[in-house]
């Protein structure tokens, strides 16, 4: 990996670490009850709750769900800080044009970016959840990155 792009991924991390205060907040807020239900829909009828990730620009949303997976809400986190997500900062990703993509060596550079930013803000997420008072939550939460199968079993830690 390029040492510049080593360097994105170590400002990556202080970025995200200047944000645990806000994610703990947001987090405790969710703990409590704050989900985004639709006015029509009792509390009751939630199974389980969803925070995917949108990964152009790593923005959040949460969505309550029931047993047959149909959102009965929509909560934005950290959306009036960073409407357009955490990570959208040109500092925080590679010069696209640094990048010839029919060069191999490149383009791997660029896939290893995208897998170690992944999961320093997989790691920073889950630092944040366990500072919390999870056990509170009675129901299964996941963190889920949108349009692919990753998911994170929040409660279980899987």
């Amino acid at each position: 990996m390029r040492q510049a792009t080593k360097d994105i991924l170590l400002k990556t991390k202080l970025h995200l670490d200047s944000l645990s205060n806000q994610l703990i907040a947001e987090l405790t807020k969710i703990i409590e009850g704050d989900w985004g239900l639709s006015k029509s829909t009792h509390i009751g009828k939630v199974d389980l709750l969803e925070i995917e990730v949108f990964i152009d620009g790593y923005r959040l949303g949460l969505y309550p769900m029931d047993s047959s997976s149909n959102q009965l809400g929509y909560r934005s986190l950290l959306k009036e800080e960073y409407p357009n997500g955490l990570l959208i900062d040109e500092e925080l990703n590679p010069n696209l044009d640094q990048y010839d993509f029919q060069n191999e060596d490149d383009n791997q550079d660029l896939d290893e970016f995208e897998k170690a930013q992944k999961e320093i803000f997989v790691e920073w997420f889950k630092s944040g959840w366990n500072k919390t008072d999870n056990r509170r939550l009675s129901i299964p939460i996941y963190l889920k990155f949108h349009d692919t199968d990753d998911s994170f079993e929040l409660k279980m830690n899987k």
